[in-house]
């Protein structure tokens, strides 16, 4: 199974930046892991994730990456 990881930074959860990548990804036909996440502790602190992607195959893993890249995920 082909995976990738990606990385989300910023106010990922006052965005609902973190639920949207994250529901993307399954409704995209894929899985996912929370490999690490740290949460700001204040309203300017940002948060980071550490996302990785499975998918059943590299067409798919390829689009999913897209997409996520389009919410700003690197």
């Amino acid at each position: 199974m082909p995976s990738a990881t990606i990385y989300l930074e910023g106010h990922i959860l006052d965005s609902l930046l973190l639920p949207k990548v994250l529901d993307l990804i399954i409704a995209g036909g894929g899985e996912y892991t929370i490999e690490a996440i740290e949460i700001g502790r204040t309203r300017h602190d940002p948060s980071q994730a550490r996302i990785v992607i499975d998918a059943p195959d590299q067409a798919t893993l390829d689009r999913l990456v897209a997409e996520a890249k389009e919410h700003g995920a690197v």
